[in-house]
This record gives structure tokens, C-alpha cells and sequence, in this order.
């Protein structure tokens, strides 16, 4: 299961998100189930934008692993140390 949140975290591009300039260490990333995608899409605080989407200050992300109304919040120093990781893994797999 990590390991796919991982690889969804990669292909939504979170490390567009990370070079905000305005994005503080507590800001964090919200997982989502895309079983409530639709609702959360309806609320009034949902934003989306060319690089990502926003729940409220937090960006968001839908995964398929995170279980019916259920969620994960990650702080950008978490995420910052599991894009590391990625590339890390990455690497050795070209190898």
C-alpha cells in the first residue's frame, strides 16, 4: 500500500507544489479516498488549479488506497523526505 500512495503522490506532481514560495513548513497535503472525490469537489472550500488541487489551504490529493471517508494529512517536511526517497529509488532502479 506505501508504495502506491508513493507512486501517487509522484504522478500528481507534488513537487510543483513544494516550489510555492509562500508554502510554510506547517502547510500540509491532504490524501483523500476517491470514493468522495465528488463531494469534496462540491464544497465550497475545493479549488483546483493547473498544478494541483486545493482543499481548503491544503492541497489535495486523491488516492485509491485511502479508504472510504478516510484521509492522511502530510506535512511538507514528510513529503520532502518521501520525494528524496523516490528519487533514491528511482536511481537504483535505473541501475
Amino acid at each position: 500500500m506505501a508504495k502506491d500512495i508513493l507512486m501517487d503522490l509522484a504522478f500528481e506532481n507534488v513537487h510543483k507544489c513544494l516550489g510555492i514560495p509562500d508554502w510554510k513548513e506547517s502547510d500540509e497535503v491532504i490524501l483523500v479516498s476517491s470514493a468522495n472525490k465528488e463531494e469534496i469537489e462540491a464544497d465550497e472550500s475545493y479549488r483546483s488549479t493547473e498544478n494541483c488541487n486545493y482543499f481548503g489551504k491544503r492541497i489535495c490529493i486523491f488516492c485509491e488506497q485511502v479508504k472510504k471517508n478516510n484521509y492522511i494529512t502530510l506535512h511538507k517536511s514528510m513529503l520532502e523526505k518521501i520525494i528524496k526517497t523516490m528519487e533514491l529509488f528511482k536511481e537504483v532502479e535505473e541501475k
